[in-house]
């Protein structure tokens, strides 16, 4: 809980001294946006719905945005329901707030090519709206505490427009 704490606090002087150098994104549908770092480039990841970033001035990781929508069927939340799924299922994960949203925080690994590599998921939204962000980066950049903090700085800009 405090090291979620340390990087909250680092997102949060992230956003307040960058605020100058951020380009504004936003989504094909208008639906979302954010502030996306000078040096930071959308590149096509091939899925539909699913919006992907790098820093091109130098990686650091590879963020992916996806959104989801749900019919409102009987009023349930299905956002909710979602969140709380993967909190019992991802060993390490915490609640959180991002913006107005509820969601959740965890950390998984992949092996790739015989690297493991870090995957980090915000998933937050509310109702039938969810965002699912994920990081992928390499243990090199991962050691580095402001990359995280640069990319939650992204994520905590998000909002609906």
């Amino acid at each position: 809980m405090r090291l979620r704490f340390i990087y909250l606090i680092m997102a949060i002087t992230f956003i307040s001294s960058c605020q100058v150098n951020t380009k504004r994104f936003t989504s094909n549908d208008g639906w979302y946006s954010l502030a996306l770092p000078v040096g930071w480039s959308e590149y096509d990841d091939g899925n539909d719905g699913t919006y992907a970033f790098y820093n091109a001035t130098t990686w650091t990781g590879n963020l992916r945005i996806t959104t989801l929508h749900w019919e409102n069927k009987a009023n349930e939340d299905a956002t909710s329901e979602f969140i709380s799924q993967e909190m019992q299922e991802n060993k390490g994960a915490s609640k959180i707030k991002v913006g107005a949203f509820d969601g959740t925080f965890y950390k998984t690994e992949v092996e790739e090519d015989g690297v493991m590599m870090p995957i980090y998921y915000w998933i937050f939204g509310k109702n039938n709206n969810m965002f699912i962000c994920s990081f992928t980066t390499n243990k090199k950049h991962e050691q580095d505490k402001n990359t995280l903090a640069e990319v939650e700085g992204i994520i905590q800009s998000i909002t609906i427009n």
